[in-house]
C-alpha cells in the first residue's frame, strides 16, 4: 500500500459541544437531486468517486420510509441506511476510486409517484496527522446541521501497533478509524467515559 490515498481515516466526534470556534471542515456536496418513486421499484444512482474518502447520503420524502443500500465498485453490498422518520441516512468509506451504486427503496407501500430528495456529501480528511502527534482542537456545532464531526488522514510509516486517543474533560467524544480497506473501528467509551481509545495493529500505507 504505498500510495498515499490509502492512509487511514480517523474521524473525531464531539457531541454537544459549545465552544465558538468552528474547526475546519473538508467535506463537500457532490449530489443533490429530487426524483419519484413507483411502485415495486427502486432508486439505481451510480457515483463516480475520483478518490478515497467518507461518503455521507441522505433521503428525505414526505409520501413514504426511504432507505439506501450502498453497493462497491465490484457489486457487493458495502453498507446499509439507518432510517429515521421519513429520511434515511447512509455513510460508507470509499476506500478507492471506481463507481459506486446507491438503491433508494420504500420500506412502506406506496402508490406510485412519491417524491424524495437525495442529497450526498464526501469528506476527504480535514488535514494530515503524524505519529506521535499531540493535536489539540476546538470544535463546533455552530453552523453545522449534525453534531461536530473532524477527519484527519494518517499514513502509517511502518507495521506495529497503532494507538490513537482522544480526550474531552467536558464533552462525550466519539472516535472512528476507518482503515484502507473499507473496515473501520468505533469506540465511544474509555476512561472517564467522556474519552475514546482504539488501538489497531496498524501495516503501512
Amino acid at each position: 500500500m504505498n500510495n498515499k490515498n490509502t492512509g487511514i481515516i480517523i474521524g473525531l466526534l464531539l457531541l454537544a459541544l459549545s465552544t465558538q470556534a468552528q474547526s475546519p471542515a473538508a467535506s463537500q456536496q457532490f449530489l443533490r437531486e429530487d426524483g419519484s418513486l413507483e411502485a415495486g421499484s427502486e432508486y439505481s444512482k451510480m457515483l463516480k468517486l475520483e478518490s478515497p474518502g467518507i461518503v455521507t447520503l441522505t433521503a428525505i420524502s414526505l409520501d413514504f420510509q426511504p432507505d439506501l443500500k450502498a453497493f462497491d465498485p465490484s457489486g457487493e453490498l458495502l453498507a446499509e441506511g439507518v432510517q429515521q422518520d421519513r429520511s434515511a441516512v447512509l455513510q460508507f468509506f470509499a476506500s478507492q476510486p471506481g463507481e459506486y451504486r446507491i438503491s433508494l427503496f420504500a420500506t412502506d407501500q406506496i402508490q406510485g409517484g412519491e417524491r424524495f430528495s437525495l442529497a450526498g456529501e464526501m469528506n476527504t480528511g480535514d488535514s494530515s496527522l503524524v505519529i506521535g502527534q499531540d493535536l489539540f482542537v476546538q470544535m463546533s456545532t455552530a453552523g453545522r446541521s449534525q453534531n461536530s464531526i473532524d477527519w484527519y488522514r494518517l499514513e502509517i510509516p511502518a507495521s506495529g501497533q497503532l494507538l490513537v486517543d482522544l480526550k474531552s474533560p467536558n464533552f462525550d467524544t466519539m472516535l472512528t478509524v476507518y482503515l484502507s480497506d473499507g473496515q473501520f473501528l468505533q469506540n465511544d467509551d474509555h476512561g472517564s467515559g467522556t474519552d475514546s481509545r482504539i488501538m489497531i495493529s496498524a501495516a503501512p500505507g
